[in-house]
């Protein structure tokens, strides 16, 4: 289990990751990961949705409830820590209700023809 007193800790919770380049989440250089609920969806590098980089000795994951929009891919798969931490209360959402909440209110309002495109390119598959 992360020591919450010495090491650098990320809550990642109910996000839409889209499109990333090389990787959706990572942690690196012995740092530590929650990533709970969150969707992960990209047509460059699907299988990388959370990874643990080069400098990763050390780095702890801990994953659940992610969905991908990818078939075939698991987010989840990379956890390496058995329980969540405790953290501020979040109001935890399953991942495709997060997403489609996301979806519906990101952005300053009202939202121009650029943002609205952008938007409207976010698919969510594999979630009913």
């Amino acid at each position: 289990q992360p020591n919450i007193t010495n090491d650098i800790m990320c809550d990642f919770t109910n996000n839409i990751v889209w499109q990333w380049k090389n990787f959706g989440s990572c942690v690196d250089y012995g740092a530590t990961l929650q990533a709970r609920n969150n969707f992960y969806q990209s047509t460059v590098n699907p299988g990388n949705a959370i990874v643990k980089n080069r400098e990763s000795s050390g780095a702890k994951v801990y994953s659940a409830g992610n969905i991908s929009g990818n078939a075939g891919v698991n987010p989840n798969n990379v956890t390496n820590v058995t329980n969540a931490w405790v953290v501020a209360p979040v109001t935890m959402q399953a991942a495709c209700i997060a997403a489609a909440s996301v979806k519906a209110t990101v952005g300053a309002r009202p939202l121009d023809a650029i943002d609205q495109g952008l938007i409207n390119a976010v698919s969510l598959p594999n979630c009913q």
